[in-house]
């Protein structure tokens, strides 16, 4: 079932968000460079392959109706310390859009969420207004998009999964024109959702781990209320440290701030788990698998990777889903190129 709102009011807009630290771009970019490959009947109901260990780039059905006013041509998901997805549309409203946002729901074999994705794009040096969904990505488009062609949008929630969905559902789509006038849909029953995201970090981490062994793996719970606090910190399954060290982790957990997880239209509280990995010094890149390991790891979570700052015992750098963050986090503000050219069949 539909649930559509249109407006003739002039389409706002407001400057776009800062750039995210250059980790995201970097995670982002692999998937800036694959080809784009067309997925066979995007429309159709159809199961997604089943998928172990690392996952670069399968597709998920999506399906979406044909009076939405745009195409599903490719959608996948590549999943390792973080979930990236991949959503190309193809515009058939008959006018250039503007912007364009989309809010996608991950299903498991029961039908129940794994997690959700926002994805958004809209012209270069504007914002396309939006539900109160956020995504990490906003997508810069060098011009409007012509009717009959296509936009490619990226997105990721920073989260981690231990379950790759085997579908998917658009939960919203919101269409902004040239012309000043925008469209809104939503579809029932599917729940216009969102996972919680950081918007503020302490600088770095206090610990001293003393002569324990690394890499140390920790798993924390953390509680975030409405207004995006952290209100409470607890381990997931035994601590992994002494009391007094775990408190003094949880206390500096409280003071981040989030993006609160919203449920149709209203923010709510959540709970956010946390796979903590303290390296040892001059530690090489190791590419991270979580896809079949529950329940050793939650079904999704945020894998925090932490760094010894070298001449500083006991202090640590902070990586969140491979993004380098310390004291206030902008989102990502990744430029699109022109329109792909998608090959017919």
């Amino acid at each position: 079932m539909r649930r559509d709102a249109t407006t003739a009011t002039p389409f706002p807009f407001v400057r776009g968000p800062v750039p995210l630290q250059a980790g995201l771009s970097h995670a982002l970019g692999p998937v800036l460079l694959l080809a784009l490959a067309l997925s066979s009947g995007p429309n159709a109901r159809q199961e997604a392959p089943r998928a172990e260990g690392c996952v670069a780039r399968i597709p998920i059905p999506l399906p979406l109706d044909a009076d939405s006013g745009v195409r599903v041509v490719v959608h996948n998901l590549q999943c390792d310390e973080s979930i990236l997805g991949t959503l190309t549309l193809r515009n058939e409203t008959g006018r250039a859009l503007r912007g364009v946002f989309v809010e996608v729901n991950y299903l498991d074999d029961d039908g129940a969420v794994l997690f959700s994705i926002p994805y958004s794009a809209h012209v270069a040096g504007e914002a396309a207004a939006r539900s109160i969904l956020r995504p990490a990505v906003e997508m810069r488009l060098p011009r409007p998009v012509p009717k009959g062609q296509y936009v490619r949008l990226l997105g990721t929630n920073l989260l981690a999964t231990t379950a790759f969905p085997t579908r998917a559902e658009v939960s919203g789509i919101s269409l902004f024109f040239s012309d000043g006038m925008s469209t809104a849909i939503g579809y029932s029953p599917a729940v216009r959702r969102s996972d919680p995201l950081p918007v503020e970090s302490t600088a770095d981490l206090h610990l001293d781990l003393g002569a324990l062994e690394y890499p140390k793996e920790i798993q924390v719970r953390l509680q975030i209320e409405p207004y995006g606090h952290v209100i409470n910190v607890s381990p997931r399954g035994e601590p992994g440290l002494p009391a007094a060290a775990f408190e003094r982790l949880a206390a500096q957990f409280r003071k981040w701030r989030f993006y609160p997880a919203t449920q149709e239209g209203y923010a709510e509280t959540s709970n956010l788990d946390l796979v903590l990995l303290f390296l040892p010094e001059r530690a090489l890149p190791v590419r991270r698998c979580f896809i079949g390991k529950s329940p050793a790891y939650p079904r999704s979570f945020a894998f925090v990777t932490l760094d010894p700052r070298p001449g500083h015992p006991g202090r640590w750098s902070i990586q969140y889903a491979g993004t380098p963050v310390s004291g206030r986090i902008a989102f990502a503000d990744l430029e699109e190129g022109p329109p792909p050219e998608i090959p017919k069949r």
